[in-house]
């Protein structure tokens, strides 16, 4: 988790199988926004829930980047960095 800044997020770090010289990365919010998160507002029954719910979301968004037609994984990648998709 990336704590750097005010707001928090989820980084994934991956390669490639197929081109093992080649490192990815994914990164988003680790957390709803705080609207969804408020008391009154909220579609969840609590914060457990909010954090189940986000990280299935997150894995969903992730693997589209990955699998889903018309996105993937880039042709070309940084040879001494991360690629970020």
């Amino acid at each position: 988790m990336d704590t750097s800044q005010p707001e928090h997020d989820v980084v994934i770090l991956f390669r490639d199988l197929d081109r093992p010289q080649c490192k990815f990365g994914f990164g988003a919010a680790a957390v709803e926004a705080p609207y969804v998160l408020d008391e009154a507002s909220s579609p969840y029954l609590s914060f457990t829930d909010a954090a189940e719910c986000h990280a299935v979301v997150l894995w969903a968004n992730f693997e589209e980047e990955i699998y889903a037609v018309g996105c993937g994984l880039p042709k070309l990648c940084a040879s001494d960095g991360i690629t970020w998709i």
